[in-house]
């Protein structure tokens, strides 16, 4: 398992030692981490001292002289350890002075390095190297499975667009394998699809035979020696492959005590619980003050309930000025114009409501319908001005013409107002709409 790890390692150090100039002041890789430090606190002095322009080739002898340890030191436990710990402090170094330039593979290295130095704090070695192995396995599936899933939501994976577009590139399409994919683009797409679904499938390995899931491990490998060459990426393969050694060990261990897995798999659901029951109760506390102190209102129609709020000026309604009506933009609550309708309650009437799926409406009545009853509701039986924010300007074309509003609407003020033949383009480009719906389940999701 270590030995993919220091190649890579060596390799990663050979390249840093032969760089000229990039980590000068205005080199691309200079150092920035002082850069978040007040000038004379010992936290600026230090990013000072790490941000150096050789501080780069001082930890890259460092990592180079303890990879090249960590190559030798097969079977030799305690050095393996002591060679992960220094080429992980190098590293997380490395990645503070200049937090980007890392890929998938520098980041396993680095689960791989500092989650051998943490388990190295176990007495019990047998029980250190199974923890080890077993935490390094986790995270491999779930690079894998995540990485697919995440893709699948991106239109340009699933068209087959992606790895075309990446090929297209100056960084990553000059290679002769770029090459040779980009004149046979059936290839190129299916090599893209076929990505999507053997990431996303990557868990079903633990099923397979010990054979078939070596095989497939052998496949997976060869994918990554793929990219590398296609992209010339030669670091990228050493990360991943080295964690396959933690893989294998989980293949040969099944059917044994899983204390590892258990444990995840019990926190993980115990937190998802705790979760689901907080949400609850703060669910019902946020109703109950929503509908209190904050002068929220609930109106219950034929359809389901409308929630809405109503403001009036300290001397009582003016039914001299029109009503004012605040329509809010996608996923904003009436909340969102609470400083507006702060001010210009001073002189008018200003009626906030939820629409349908917003807030604790329940009611699928169309916006004009909900906003009749609650104007019905508040007895605002005279003229109207309908401010809107973003797809709010939507909702107000969908009624100010209705027969109930036409003659009552004064004016309309558009906030940043949506376009309509935008967003028609939006939802039928599959693309921009699988982009969309990648961004709201990451949104869901990921917190």
């Amino acid at each position: 398992m270590f030995l993919p790890i220091a190649i890579g390692q060596i390799l990663a150090s050979a390249e840093t030692l032969s760089l000229q100039g990039v980590f000068d002041d205005d080199g691309y890789l200079r150092g920035v981490s002082a850069q978040q430090y007040p000038p004379g606190s010992l936290r600026h002095r230090l990013g000072r001292v790490l941000d150096h322009r050789r501080t780069p080739k001082v930890l890259a002898g460092v990592t180079l002289a303890a990879a090249t340890g960590l190559a030798l030191a097969r079977g030799h436990r305690k050095a393996q350890i002591t060679a992960a710990a220094v080429i992980g402090v190098c590293n997380r170094l490395s990645e503070i002075r200049t937090p980007y330039g890392r890929d998938g593979a520098d980041q396993m290295t680095a689960v791989i390095t500092q989650y051998r130095t943490l388990t190295a704090l176990m007495a019990d070695p047998r029980v250190s190297d199974d923890l080890f192995l077993r935490a390094v396995n986790f995270q491999a599936g779930l690079s894998y499975a995540v990485s697919g899933i995440s893709k699948a939501f991106g239109s340009s994976w699933v068209q087959g667009d992606a790895l075309p577009e990446v090929l297209r590139t100056e960084a990553y399409g000059r290679g002769p394998a770029a090459e040779i994919l980009r004149r046979h683009p059936r290839l190129c797409r299916a090599l893209t699809i076929g990505t999507v679904a053997w990431e996303a499938s990557f868990p079903l390995v633990y099923l397979l035979p010990r054979a078939q899931a070596s095989h497939a491990l052998s496949a997976v490998k060869l994918f990554h020696v793929g990219v590398a060459a296609t992209m010339e990426l030669p670091r990228f393969v050493w990360g991943f492959v080295g964690s396959h050694g933690a893989v294998g060990h989980v293949l040969d261990t099944r059917g044994q005590r899983r204390t590892f897995e258990k444990t995840v798999l019990g926190i993980a659901g115990g937190v998802t619980l705790a979760s689901a029951l907080i949400a609850r109760e703060k669910r019902a506390i946020a109703e109950q003050r929503r509908l209190g102190p904050k002068g929220v209102s609930r109106l219950r129609s034929g359809s389901g309930d409308i929630e809405y709020a109503v403001d009036h000026p300290s001397g009582g309604p003016d039914h001299s000025r029109p009503v004012v009506v605040l329509e809010c933009g996608l996923g904003q609550s009436l909340d969102s114009w609470e400083w507006v309708a702060e001010r210009l309650s001073l002189d008018h009437t200003v009626v906030r409501y939820h629409r349908s799926g917003y807030g604790f409406t329940t009611s699928r009545a169309s916006s004009g319908d909900l906003l009749d009853a609650v104007l019905d509701e508040v007895g605002a039986k005279g003229e109207i001005v309908v401010v809107t924010h973003s797809i709010g300007s939507l909702s107000a074309a969908s009624y100010v013409r209705d027969p109930r509003f036409a003659d009552r609407t004064r004016r309309l003020v558009i906030v940043d107002g949506t376009d309509p033949e935008l967003l028609a383009a939006d939802r039928s480009d599959r693309r921009r709409f699988g982009t969309f719906v990648q961004a709201q389940v990451h949104t869901l999701f990921a917190p």
